[in-house]
């Protein structure tokens, strides 16, 4: 498979780790004066953090590319994800650290450049479909 974030094609595929950790339903609870149990509910909308994750085992990408991600996160838009053939209405997430990556050394010594293999999380939200 083959992941792309607004025209920007990743090396290797990342994992999308919080793809059940969002709520299916918003709700708020309260209690009332009197004890009275106050429940609001409201369907899940958009706007919920969409995390791409690669480790020191997989889904690395190079600096060239990490580089291309960071010139799109700095422009206030939405892109389109393509992830596993889906394609996802996105926007990077600059509230958190939208590009945080780790140099993944061989041998210690070398200075990273845009061949250089790294890993880490592209922190997204979704937008809507």
């Amino acid at each position: 498979m083959t992941t792309t974030i607004g025209g920007v094609t990743l090396d290797k595929d990342p994992v999308w780790v919080d793809k059940f950790k969002d709520k299916d339903l918003n709700m708020k609870k309260y209690r009332a004066v009197d004890g009275t149990m106050i429940i609001v509910t409201a369907s899940k909308g958009a706007d919920y953090p969409f995390t791409l994750t690669s480790s020191r085992r997989t889904g690395w990408l190079k600096g060239s590319t990490i580089t291309s991600l960071r010139a799109l996160s700095a422009v206030a838009t939405t892109y389109t994800l393509n992830l596993n053939s889906t394609n996802y209405t996105v926007m990077f997430d600059n509230e958190r650290i939208a590009i945080d990556m780790t140099y993944l050394h061989a041998d210690g010594i070398s200075a990273p450049d845009g061949d250089t293999w790294y890993f880490g999380n592209i922190n997204l939200l979704y937008m809507g479909a």
